[in-house]
């Protein structure tokens, strides 16, 4: 078979084409997670993840600072439960493996 032929140069486009889509497909999702400032660029999974997690160890670290602190149970109340409501929030439910 002549390799010029019309349906062989079909069929690679066809091909380069859907690989071309797939490409821009990817790029497309990722782009979804990028946020661009005016000097950096940064994912933004990565931005709310560390976050949180700053965010809930000064609300840890407060807690465990007025509980040293203050010696009586009625002002204790609130950061005791600020406290479990944290570890409650960082630790995973428990789940039964199947």
């Amino acid at each position: 078979m002549n390799d010029n032929s019309p349906s062989s140069n079909i069929l690679l486009d066809i091909g380069t084409t859907k690989e071309t889509i797939l490409n821009q497909n990817e790029n497309n999702n990722l782009e979804r997670y990028i946020w661009k400032s005016g000097c950096f660029q940064a994912d933004k999974r990565v931005v709310i993840f560390i976050s949180q997690f700053l965010i809930g160890v000064m609300v840890i670290s407060f807690c465990l600072y007025q509980l040293n602190k203050d010696s009586s149970c009625e002002n204790q109340q609130i950061y005791i439960g600020l406290l479990t409501m944290m570890v409650g929030i960082f630790l995973p439910a428990p789940r039964i493996q199947k």
